[in-house]
């Protein structure tokens, strides 16, 4: 219907239809009007999926009109006036240096390091091939004849062709490069050329002992690897060699050696010798830079001024210190300029101040004869940070002869944060701190848990100290004899007791002692007698082999009364575990089933009244004894719930006191 309307309403009557000879005519003409305009719209729609665009035929058109500026998106924009600067820029490194870009690009110092790179590596790479010996050893390769069934055709056999250097048998290698003077008139100084530092590659050791190794092989290649540098000869001004020719002897006058001759040395020297002493005359040029005095002459000193003054302070507070006193002390005008000057020659950013924290007065100024002045500095930092600058203060005429023609001032600032900001700093510091410790302490805690289980604790053949009895220290003490009566031993103490003298000490169990005392005796007769009286006691014990110590432990029934009194209270109180655990257990799954139980009742005889938690609690705490062990006879032993883990808990219980008995067994067995 929508087409239909479109139709009448936009296209022209037909006459079919105004005249309305005949009705099937009409018709028909409408159906083929409205097949046209279908095909139609859809011919369009798949030339414009293809890309098929009709140009109009008027003289408008998209190229004669401006584009406007923010007819497309403003990162394109940029993107194109980059472009466009960069031709720019192109096009007059191109015309002053009249080189294309890629040679431009091939002498940067990135390009040169990776060019020697490669040249050493192919000088290495010809001297392995062009080896007598590898190019004896090698042998070509033939790909054998075959019959391609692609094109029924018969391929013949196919030899390599070996590269034109293993050919010859030599190579001519070119060294490329420029020399650093033609280097420097082509891209300025080597300050401007970017980083000369050669690569480690070339510099390493490796490299120098692969290279004395392949030396007779490189020779083969090349006899000799050119210096580039040393290729171009560099002429000097006689004017320069003049100048710089007296180095040497430097002519430096200080404040001490002006002021040291006085009044009264003068008026002495003139009553001694009745002459009149002129007055020095002032020289034509002279500079005071602080303590330091230069007087201008044929030479000039090689000597110069380099200052370095620190300030420190807290954010929005300033501190002013002088810095340099200048005096002149000649005849002429000086002029003075202060030039600054980066701090670090190659990072000019690093350190740079931002907010002007050094305020002085850096203007060109002159000083004329006798004139001096004070240079003071400002130091007024707005945030906690490092600031350094260089200034250098330029004199005409010049009176230094060095590098540096200039005073050098160093200016280093260092703005620290306020104490309240540093402790607050802090405290947040420790807080993190600690909180990172407790959780360390946690997790190595854990993690030593853990490793419990794993450490297995050595084995020690005697865990505890045992004192020796008085037979075991006489059998030890006097080897050969075994005593295993302490009657013995008592008759041995009686012998020494008669023996000894009054302050002298108890006996220690040796038989030598025993022997000395017996010896010391006056009396002939007594030796005699307590000879055989001590020989009578020890004939019962000589002879015998004494009881090793080993068989006294293994032999000894004490360790086995300890091992089961150990044994009966590890299972008495197992025993007893074990009951209260089945208590635990009993009285849990009652509280449970009768809470069930008291629920079905309660819903039964109230209907949704409120209050249920509170007077289920009420009927289980006037549960008695006799009440739950109805319930547990009745109906909780019979629940497999309860029977499975009545049998788990005692499994578990029963293993580990098992182990206990078992380790308590294998100690008291060591032991």
């Amino acid at each position: 219907m929508a087409l239909n309307s479109f139709i009448n309403e936009f296209s022209p009557p037909s006459s079919a239809t105004l005249e309305q000879p005949d009705l099937t005519l009409g018709r028909t003409g409408l159906m083929v009007h409205n097949r046209h305009i279908i095909m139609e719209l859809v011919n369009r729609i798949f030339d414009n999926e293809r890309g098929n665009v009709e140009l109009s035929s008027s003289h408008c058109s998209s190229v004669a009109k401006k584009s406007s500026e923010y007819s497309y998106d403003n990162r394109l924009k940029y993107w194109k006036d980059v472009l466009e600067q960069r031709k720019r820029v192109q096009a007059s490194i191109q015309e002053k240096t009249g080189k294309e870009p890629a040679q431009v690009l091939f002498n940067r110092a990135v390009t040169v390091d990776e060019r020697d790179k490669q040249t050493v590596r192919r000088l290495m790479d010809y001297a392995e091939r062009l080896n007598p010996l590898t190019i004896m050893h090698r042998r070509e390769r033939v790909l054998p004849e075959y019959f391609d069934c692609s094109t029924c055709q018969q391929v013949q056999e196919l030899r390599e062709t070996l590269p034109k250097a293993e050919r010859d048998g030599e190579k001519i290698v070119e060294i490329t490069g420029l020399p650093s003077v033609t280097k420097e008139e082509l891209l300025g100084k080597p300050k401007e050329q970017g980083g000369n530092k050669k690569s480690d590659w070339l510099r390493s050791k490796v490299l120098e002992q692969r290279i004395g190794e392949k030396r007779e092989d490189l020779e083969r290649v090349i006899e000799f690897y050119p210096d580039i540098d040393k290729l171009q000869v560099v002429g000097e001004s006689f004017d320069k060699m003049q100048t710089l020719r007296h180095n040497a002897d430097i002519l430096y006058v200080g404040e001490e050696q002006i002021h040291k001759i006085s009044q009264d040395s003068i008026c002495e020297q003139n009553m001694q010798t009745g002459a009149v002493v002129e007055q020095p005359s002032q020289p034509d040029c002279g500079v005071r830079i602080n303590e330091h005095v230069f007087l201008l002459s044929e030479k000039r000193s090689a000597k110069y001024v380099e200052l370095e003054v620190r300030f420190e302070c807290e954010p929005f507070e300033k501190v002013v210190k002088r810095v340099l006193h200048l005096e002149n002390l000649g005849k002429k005008v000086l002029s003075f300029e202060w030039v600054h000057r980066p701090y670090y020659d190659k990072n000019s950013n690093l350190l740079k101040g931002c907010d002007d924290e050094f305020i002085f007065e850096n203007k060109p100024f002159r000083l004329i004869s006798g004139e001096y002045m004070d240079v003071v500095v400002q130091f007024q930092p707005r945030r906690a940070d490092i600031t350094k600058q260089k200034w250098m203060l330029k004199i005409d005429p010049q009176f230094f002869c060095r590098k540096v023609d200039a005073v050098v001032v160093r200016l280093s600032g260092k703005c620290k944060p306020a104490p309240e900001y540093i402790g607050k700093i802090h405290a947040v510091q420790a807080e993190v701190l600690e909180k990172s410790n407790t959780k360390m302490v946690r997790q190595i805690t854990t993690r030593l848990a853990s490793l419990t289980t794993l450490i297995k604790p050595p084995e020690v053949i005697c865990p505890y100290k045992r004192t020796l009895t008085e037979l075991e220290l006489f059998e030890f003490t006097n080897p050969g004899y075994r005593c295993e009566r302490y009657h013995d031993i008592q008759l041995l103490k009686e012998l020494h007791q008669r023996l000894k003298k009054p302050r002298e000490p108890a006996w220690d169990l040796n038989i030598e002692t025993l022997k000395a005392l017996v010896l010391r005796q006056e009396s002939a007769d007594k030796r005699a007698l307590y000879f055989n009286e001590m020989i009578s006691i020890l004939d019962q014990m000589r002879g015998k082999p004494p009881i090793e110590f080993e068989e006294k432990i293994l032999d000894n029934t004490e360790r086995e009364r300890t091992c089961y009194v150990y044994v009966r209270g590890i299972i008495s109180a197992g025993i007893d575990e074990w009951e209260e655990l089945t208590l635990t257990i009993e009285e849990a799954f009652l509280k449970v089933a009768w809470k069930e139980y008291m629920e079905i009742q309660y819903t039964q005889s109230e209907d949704g009244a409120g209050g249920d938690a509170e007077n289920i609690e009420l009927l289980l705490n006037e549960l008695d004894e006799d009440e739950i062990k109805m319930w547990l006879v009745k109906e909780l032993r019979h629940r497999k719930a309860f029977r499975d883990t009545l049998y788990m808990q005692t499994y578990t219980h029963l293993c580990n006191f098992i182990e206990d008995i078992v380790s308590v067994i294998e100690s008291t067995d060591i032991v």
